[in-house]
């Protein structure tokens, strides 16, 4: 199911708005999962995309300089690769969230993931928005009105 339907995170909310699990002696932040659409992405924040057999986190043009400096060890969003394969372990509060719930994603599986970080404006970025299926284009239904119409083809 996740193949078809990803889990979609709001990175920049780990510290505010995230289910608080304990495990062992340490905490386990998971933020909320939205749907896939468009709505929810924005150029200040930076997301998780868990399709499974990739995990891609995407980081808006926007997001603070604060949340690139914990988590990437760089000034400004532009200071960025465009796409790069790995997230440094920093030693501060964020990225230890970060990593923490990056490990509890990947332990999940019985086989290894690839993580692919991408900027909002990376030549990569239709592989994290191929997977915002709730939202229709002008030649495709959105992930609703797919179910309504397969729905409507059995009752017939």
């Amino acid at each position: 199911m996740q193949i078809f339907y990803p889990d979609l995170y709001p990175l920049h909310t780990i510290e505010d708005k995230s289910q608080i699990i304990q495990d062992g002696e340490d905490e386990l932040h998971i933020p909320q999962r939205v749907h896939l659409s468009f709505r929810n992405i924005d150029s200040h924040g930076a997301y998780i995309l868990d399709t499974s057999e990739y995990i891609y986190i995407y980081i808006g043009k926007a997001v603070s300089d604060h949340f690139v400096q914990n988590v990437f060890n760089v000034q400004t969003f532009s200071a960025l690769p465009f796409d790069s394969y790995s997230l440094p372990e920093l030693e501060n509060p964020l990225s230890m969230k970060i990593h923490n719930f990056l490990s509890y994603l990947i332990q999940s599986r019985p086989h290894g993931v690839a993580i692919h970080i991408m900027r909002e404006d990376s030549s990569h970025r239709h592989l994290f928005t191929r997977y915002l299926v709730d939202d229709k284009s002008e030649s495709t239904m959105s992930y609703v009105e797919f179910l309504r119409y397969i729905r409507e083809q059995i009752v017939k």
